[in-house]
């Protein structure tokens, strides 16, 4: 299985010294100082761990294994445990926000999923491909020219935590129905006119701390995350004290920055608050559960600027522009629809932008302004690709429940369904694409028409102490 998703670094003249000098490489064509970002990549062999500008691993580093991921990506975490339990060494490039890298990725592997690895030259694929590899030798093979054994595979045992230790920490539950109250950030003073904060800065950073401690903590497997220890765990407390800086938040400098930025915002602070909720609060089991998790009944709501906001207000009352005849909608009296961004700009993509914390949705990654609206196309191409499944033979399409629940955003028929769809893989060569495109076409040729068919939901959390029930009730 793979996310279908996609953190820099400045380069240093010392840096790429020391790593010319381990690789031992005599020259390095095109050696200057960065000045733009690159992607961060990391080199794992038996311990040793370096950060290294993407532009110089080809050049200056003998290891042939190179896994593209995210942070966040559970499947990414299998793929690399993978490999250190099996003692290969690997170079990791991260893309989480580098969505230049990411595209090259893609263009190479011809997939938009992560993670995506490779032997030198050679595609080997994502993390099911590289299990079907170590278990029919392929990539005992693919290693064996550069002198590199698989080891025994090893897993590292946890130790089964007692009730107390798996017990929420008292300060870290929602006071007055606050989630992000625990005190001791970097602006601890109540006057939030004393601080420029930077939203997006603030939102981003969230986002990345909580991708981090999501990586740390998913389990070898990829199946879930050890809720119970992250939420116990030293950087877990310092992304509570980092959400508290919301509270200083200025909105009216939100309002002042561009659409993108406020969508980025708000796309960043949603998936950061859901991770926080499951963490502290629990992931719900059922639908009366869901509706007071993501309407803020059970807790799970932020102090945004001396303003509370619920999972269902940041989605329905602003990303989605307060649509109407939805009860979940600001009304105009509502002191914070000023907040709402217009709806005559709502861009559907965002619905694989929005991660839940259920198994059917989308992969968590992070949103910056300046390249939203491509971040987004990838986002979609990557969703539709992985969840959509054509019949040609049947005549049926099958996709997911999404699109049947906000028919008021992608739309109200199969056919405009299946158009935006196929909008959505206009850059894509996969397989399901041309299947879509060759049955659209048959139709519009006068064929049968074309039926679409909705797979159920699959509402299964990731926590590794909570059930996975499946069932077709929205939120």
């Amino acid at each position: 299985s793979t996310c279908p998703d996609a953190a820099p670094v400045l380069g240093n003249m010392a840096t790429r010294w020391t790593l010319m000098l381990l690789a031992g490489v005599q020259y390095v064509q095109g050696f200057a100082m960065a000045q733009a970002k690159t992607a961060s990549s990391a080199v794992v062999n038996a311990g040793y761990h370096r950060r290294v500008p993407n532009r110089f691993v080809a050049s200056t580093l003998t290891t042939p294994v190179h896994v593209y991921s995210t942070m966040g990506c559970p499947y990414c975490v299998r793929a690399k445990k993978t490999l250190s339990q099996l003692g290969v060494p690997y170079i990791e490039h991260d893309v989480t926000d580098d969505e230049v890298m990411r595209a090259d990725v893609a263009q190479r592997s011809m997939r938009t999923s992560v993670p995506q690895i490779f032997i030198a030259d050679t595609h080997l694929g994502g993390c099911d491909d590289l299990l079907r590899a170590v278990e029919n030798g392929q990539l005992a093979a693919m290693l064996k020219p550069y002198g590199l054994t698989l080891g025994d595979k090893q897993a590292r045992a946890e130790s089964e935590l007692s009730p107390s230790e798996r017990a929420v920490p008292p300060e870290l539950l929602p006071h007055n129905g606050i989630l992000n109250h625990l005190s001791g950030g970097a602006h601890s003073t109540t006057d939030r006119a004393a601080h420029k904060v930077d939203a997006n800065e603030i939102s981003a950073s969230l986002q990345r701390q909580i991708l981090g401690l999501y990586d740390e903590f998913v389990m070898a497997d990829g199946s879930s995350v050890d809720y119970a220890r992250m939420r116990r765990s030293s950087r877990f407390f310092e992304y509570a004290r980092a959400a508290s800086e919301l509270r200083m938040l200025p909105l009216f400098m939100l309002q002042q920055q561009s659409h993108e930025a406020q969508l980025s915002f708000w796309l960043n602070l949603y998936n950061a608050m859901v991770v926080h909720g499951m963490a502290v609060v629990g992931a719900p089991a059922g639908p009366e559960e869901r509706r007071a998790f993501y309407g803020g009944q059970s807790g799970v709501t932020y102090d945004i600027g001396g303003k509370r906001f619920s999972l269902d207000d940041i989605e329905h009352g602003i990303v989605r522009g307060s649509p109407a005849h939805d009860a979940r909608a600001f009304s105009r009296t509502d002191t914070r629809y000023a907040l709402v961004l217009p709806r005559e700009r709502f861009d559907a993509r965002i619905h694989f932008a929005l991660n839940c914390g259920a198994k059917s949705c989308p992969p968590i990654k992070i949103y910056e302004a300046e390249q939203l609206d491509f971040a987004l196309g990838l986002a979609a191409q990557a969703f539709c690709e992985s969840t959509t499944t054509v019949d040609r033979d049947a005549r049926t399409v099958r996709v997911s429940k999404l699109f049947e629940w906000y028919a008021v955003d992608f739309g109200q028929d199969a056919r405009t369904i299946l158009a935006r769809i196929d909008q959505y893989l206009s850059a894509s060569t996969s397989a399901v694409s041309d299947a879509l495109r060759a049955l659209l076409t048959s139709e519009s040729a006068g064929d049968d028409l074309v039926q679409v068919e909705y797979d159920a939901y699959d509402w299964g959390v990731n926590d590794v102490a909570k059930p996975s029930p499946t069932d077709d009730q929205s939120t």
